[in-house]
């Protein structure tokens, strides 16, 4: 890129100087072929040197071009004609001014009016900008992957749960088939079992009506036969009802032994339960026994405890009375001391000469005291010593005391205890006795009830035997009915709750879907709302950066307007001054600087002068275009080069 401008730049600089070498080769003073700049008339308003402003712009007029007339020399010029030549330089002066301004006016507003082209800090701020949006979008980017990265695992742990919970949903449903099968079978296997029974007991009665049927059968053939064989048959009969009755006897002996077995576990068990009601008093007993000692112990103990806490308390109380009796003592003879020291000062002041007698006096008033002191606390220590043995002594005796009196309580309960188990024991020997005397009388009386009952049950077995089977009939018939209605029952009170099973099981999955798809909708307006947030506050950014650089812009389009104002300004300054000094100079020695100057050198002199300025300011020019550095200094630029453009005419 930077070898492209090079070379567009020399390219441009060699068909500059070119140009201006042919412009100068061809137009030159002395030409005749055609309309040269020597003829023209807008070469005769410079007439000297100092013409020339500092930016080195010639001052040249509309009016000037148009002028044709020539002063060839002094002699022909006269004074009206120089009258005329004074006021005509003012009026051009004047409307050289105004078309200039003109002029600038016109430019400004083309170039307010035409969009300048860019420069170096607007093409940065534009890539910056382009910068900003692609971070912006950059970051919304890695936003939407985020979010739509937690939507996913979001949607993937919620497909997960409905996994497992369909699953589940599929295990409780297999599991309350398996139950509801299983406790089809258990009923089937109970409506088996009972009919199996039912089918056992048709079978039993079917054999009883068989063989009901057969002595009926057998009693009419008895009927119909002769007396030999009636006679043969009652033989067989008899001997039927023998081996029966002997049947029954062995029965019956059977039953006796069955009962007597019976009776013997009963009062075995009776003796057992007995005994074990006694084991369980015994140790009730005991276990109160042990739970008064406990109480008794315990109370003792808290006794004692309080015992010595109080002892502890008023032994703390006595020490610190004492301690308090002895730190006052101290306190108050060290005040007598201090009140004897300070009398014994006054003393010494007083009476100098009965210092030694009364130092005697009070050593030994001193010595009595502390005499009488010592004898005073080691009598009160004593006392105090004995107060204490005492108090222990009454202590530890009120203690023997009370423990032997809770020693004689103690034993007094256990012996009283003692005799209430003697006695319980005595009572229930007696009971005993009298409880098998009873049961012996019982047992007596039940065995003479039940050989008479014996005796009416084979009496009355025929005749309750129809009884029975017709009894068996209705029962069997009222059973297969009420067997029927609760099987009916049970069947609808399982498919019942079946069903209510089925909907419940609906009903959970249904809320649990609902607050599925609710947290999902709530998550899902969490996330757009964020998305809002963050896009607004992107669009915040974007607008203040785009203010900031519209502010940038409008701020350096006010300091190029006030910078153009300015310049216009000065250079309006100083080409009044420039006309003003020009108006001001006489006419005579433009007339001689005209006519005795050499048209030839001073053109010459300036078409040099115009080249290598246009050179240099067509350098700058380039420079300034290719690299959009410069601004105050590239108007200031072009403002020279339409100068020396129109400067020489194009």
């Amino acid at each position: 890129m930077m070898r492209q401008r090079l070379s567009v730049l020399l390219l441009l600089l060699h068909l500059g100087c070119l140009t201006l070498a042919w412009a100068s080769s061809r137009h030159f003073c002395g030409d005749t072929s055609g309309r040269d700049i020597c003829n023209d008339g807008r070469w005769d308003g410079h007439q000297r040197q100092d013409d020339y402003d500092e930016h080195m712009v010639y001052r040249q007029g509309a009016a000037e071009s148009q002028r044709r007339d020539r002063v060839d020399s002094v002699a022909r010029d006269d004074r009206g004609k120089e009258r005329r030549e004074e006021t005509r330089v003012r009026l051009d002066s004047s409307l050289r001014l105004e078309a200039r301004e003109a002029r600038n006016e016109r430019r400004e507003t083309r170039e307010e009016r035409v969009q300048p082209r860019e420069t170096r800090e607007v093409r940065v701020d534009r890539r910056a900008a382009r910068e900003d949006q692609l971070d912006a979008r950059e970051a919304r980017d890695e936003r939407r992957e985020a979010r739509e990265e937690r939507v996913q695992a979001l949607e993937t742990r919620e497909a997960r749960v409905d996994r497992r919970e369909s699953r589940e949903d599929r295990e409780d449903r297999r599991e309350s088939r398996a139950d509801r099968e299983d406790r089809r079978e258990s009923r089937e296997d109970r409506l088996e079992g009972r009919e199996a029974r039912v089918q056992r007991v048709e079978q039993r009665e079917a054999r009883d009506n068989q063989v009901e049927l057969r002595e009926i059968r057998e009693i009419r053939e008895h009927r119909r036969v002769t007396p030999e064989e009636r006679v043969e048959q009652r033989g067989i009969r008899e001997d039927r009802v023998e081996r029966h009755e002997a049947d029954e006897g062995q029965r019956d002996t059977r039953k006796m032994e069955r009962r007597g077995e019976r009776e013997s576990d009963r009062r075995d068990f009776e003796t057992r339960r007995l005994a074990a009601n006694e084991r369980r008093v015994e140790r009730r007993v005991e276990r109160e026994m042990s739970r008064r000692e406990e109480r008794i112990n315990r109370r003792d103990d808290r006794t004692s405890l309080d015992m010595d806490l109080s002892r502890r308390m008023e032994r703390e109380q006595t020490e610190r009375d004492s301690e308090e009796r002895i730190e006052s003592d101290n306190h108050r003879r060290a005040e007598d001391r201090r009140v004897e020291r300070r009398e014994e000062r006054e003393n010494r002041v007083r009476f100098v000469f009965d210092v030694r007698s009364d130092e005697d006096n009070s050593r030994r008033s001193e010595v009595r005291k502390e005499e009488r002191d010592n004898e005073r606390s080691v009598e009160r220590r004593e006392e105090r010593n004995s107060a204490r043995r005492a108090d222990q002594d009454e202590d530890l005796d009120r203690v023997n005391h009370r423990r032997e009196a809770n020693e004689d309580v103690r034993r007094a309960e256990q012996e009283s205890f003692r005799r209430i188990d003697l006695r319980r024991v005595v009572v229930d020997d007696g009971a005993r006795d009298e409880g098998r005397r009873i049961e012996n009388s019982i047992s007596r009386r039940e065995d003479r009830q039940a050989e008479r009952t014996e005796e009416r049950v084979a009496e009355r077995r025929m005749e309750r035997v129809e009884e029975e089977v017709e009894r068996e009939d209705s029962r069997r018939v009222e059973r297969r009915e009420i067997q029927r209605r609760v099987n009916g029952e049970e069947f609808r009170t399982n498919e019942r709750r079946e069903e209510r099973e089925d909907t419940r099981r609906e009903d959970r999955v249904d809320t649990s879907r609902e607050e599925r798809e609710d947290t999902r909708r709530v998550e899902r307006d969490g996330l757009r709302r964020e998305e809002r947030d963050e896009e607004r506050v992107d669009f915040r950014r974007v607008d203040l950066r785009r203010e900031e650089r519209d502010n940038q812009r409008e701020d350096l389009r006010r300091e190029r307007r006030v910078q153009r104002r300015e310049e216009r300004v000065d250079r309006d300054h100083v080409q009044r001054e420039l006309s003003r000094r020009a108006i001001r100079e006489p006419l005579d020695e433009r007339v001689l600087l005209d006519s005795q100057v050499k048209t030839k050198g001073w053109l010459s002199y300036g078409k040099r002068e115009l080249l290598m300025t246009g050179q240099i300011l067509l350098v700058a020019a380039l420079y300034k275009k290719s690299t959009a550095s410069g601004k105050g200094f590239g108007h200031a630029l072009n403002e020279q080069i339409q100068g020396y453009l129109q400067a020489i005419g194009c």
